[in-house]
């Protein structure tokens, strides 16, 4: 391709993308999209990079949102718009990374305004940078070919995980009794939803 993706992010995870995706034949260079004259196919985020690391992680969250924001912006308004995968570590982790959150949660809001751009949404474990630069370029042309994801998920193991949902079983109604000694406290119990609730509660015995 003679029209480059961008690679918006430096460090370790941005070169060994670059190296990538240069080895697979596709023209790339680093730098921010600044506007809908800036040439491209395609934009891959590294949003690890996009604020010093030493920084409180909520600091760094508040720092990195503006700048996919502004990203995702200059893509909108693009008579061609690129491809756009957005890059994160930790967002399934047991303590999600804020930056993570943030950035997943705002790509989901611009997804649901903008469904035709077809954001990519790719959070990987914090494993090494070329590692990390294999599963993007998987999903590169996987995106290419049209697969219809738009949030991926692949952890230390390399396994490919993608959202969905599906029927639970209703469980079974267990009694609810109140206890007639007891102290209940209604928040907002002047409301106009909060009286119904304290007449329901006188009803059923407290």
């Amino acid at each position: 391709d003679t029209v480059p993706w961008f690679v918006v992010g430096g460090g370790a995870i941005g070169d060994a993308v670059a190296a990538a995706l240069r080895d697979a034949g596709i023209a790339c260079r680093f730098g921010d999209v600044h506007d809908t004259s800036d040439p491209a196919i395609g934009v891959v985020v590294d949003c690890n990079t996009l604020a010093p690391a030493p920084e409180h992680p909520v600091a760094r969250a508040l720092a990195v949102a503006p700048r996919v924001l502004s990203t995702l912006a200059t893509v909108a308004a693009s008579d061609r718009p690129p491809a756009v995968l957005i890059v994160t570590t930790g967002a399934l982790d047991a303590h999600p990374d804020p930056v993570a959150a943030a950035v997943g949660g705002l790509v989901r809001s611009a997804r649901s305004e903008r469904p035709d751009l077809g954001h990519r949404l790719v959070d990987v474990s914090a494993v090494d940078a070329v590692t990390i630069a294999s599963v993007l370029m998987r999903e590169v042309h996987r995106q290419r070919d049209g697969d219809g994801e738009d949030e991926v998920s692949t952890g230390a193991d390399g396994v490919r995980c993608v959202p969905r949902l599906r029927a639970l079983a209703t469980p079974e109604p267990t009694a609810f009794a109140l206890d007639p000694d007891g102290t209940h406290l209604v928040a907002g119990g002047l409301g106009a939803i909060g009286r119904h609730v304290v007449r329901a509660l006188a009803a059923s015995g407290a």
